[in-house]
């Protein structure tokens, strides 16, 4: 229900009927009330948590707030990191939280290219390493960024980034 109506609030901007200011305090909202359900979701997992970012240079997060969401909902502990991660310094911050799983999203060409910075910090981290995964809109709409993309393709959707995440975490 909310995405659909996010792409057309995003669409209105572009088509000059819906104000910046109107995207803004939906996009808000939205994250808002994502952050409050991940909140009082359980944390039933026990083992190494998963980390979920937007890419260096996207400053956008719905998506890998629902990502984000849908795991914690699957029971797996959650820490999220925000928008624009930065490459600089991931390494360390690997290393102390010993994720299973780093899941990036890209809105942008731009930003899906810049994963190869973030793969490049996974790769700094001792064994065991991180599972890097990828997943969003400009994936979705240049399949061909994957070939170029370090780490695993998680899906279109939640569902399917969900399902990806549970295989990978059976598989070790």
């Amino acid at each position: 229900l909310i995405a659909p109506i996010m792409f057309e609030m995003g669409d209105g901007w572009y088509r000059g009927d819906v104000s910046i200011a109107q995207e803004h305090f939906a996009t808000h909202y939205v994250r808002q009330k994502l952050l409050s359900l991940m909140a009082a979701a359980p944390h039933r997992h026990t083992g190494r948590p998963i980390l979920t970012a937007s890419a260096p240079a996207d400053h956008h997060e719905l998506g890998i707030l629902f990502i984000a969401l849908f795991l914690q909902r699957a029971g797996w502990e959650v820490i999220h990191l925000g928008s624009n991660l930065a490459a600089d310094g991931l390494a360390e911050t690997l290393v102390r939280l010993r994720p299973a799983l780093l899941a990036v999203s890209a809105t942008h060409e731009e930003a899906a290219r810049n994963i190869v910075d973030i793969g490049r910090q996974v790769e700094l981290v001792p064994v065991p390493r991180p599972i890097l995964g990828y997943g969003g809109q400009a994936f979705n709409d240049n399949p061909v960024l994957q070939a170029a993309t370090p780490g695993v393709y998680l899906g279109r959707n939640a569902e399917e980034t969900v399902a990806t995440v549970e295989r990978l975490m059976r598989e070790g």
